[in-house]
């Protein structure tokens, strides 16, 4: 039989499974995401919605690619 403490931590880890997401991915709008996974949480819909915020965004750890540099490209020959 699972002990009490073991579900409870479980639940709270499911439940705050967006903003979790989110802070790993070092995401912009952390804050944000927190204060509505608090609030909206609990419904279904609002669970979901912050999940795919947290998901979605830029990936922090990515370079830019050329296309999203301004300026020419200069070649330096080592």
């Amino acid at each position: 039989m699972i002990h009490f403490s073991v579900l409870f931590l479980l639940f709270w880890a499911a439940y705050f499974a967006p903003s979790i997401v989110a802070y790993q991915r070092g995401h912009a709008q952390l804050p944000a995401i927190i204060a509505v996974n608090l609030v909206f949480g609990w419904t279904v819909i609002g669970w979901l919605g912050c999940l795919i915020w947290a998901a979605t965004g830029p990936d922090p750890v990515r370079p830019p690619t050329v296309e999203q540099t301004s300026g020419p490209v200069v070649r330096r020959d080592s």
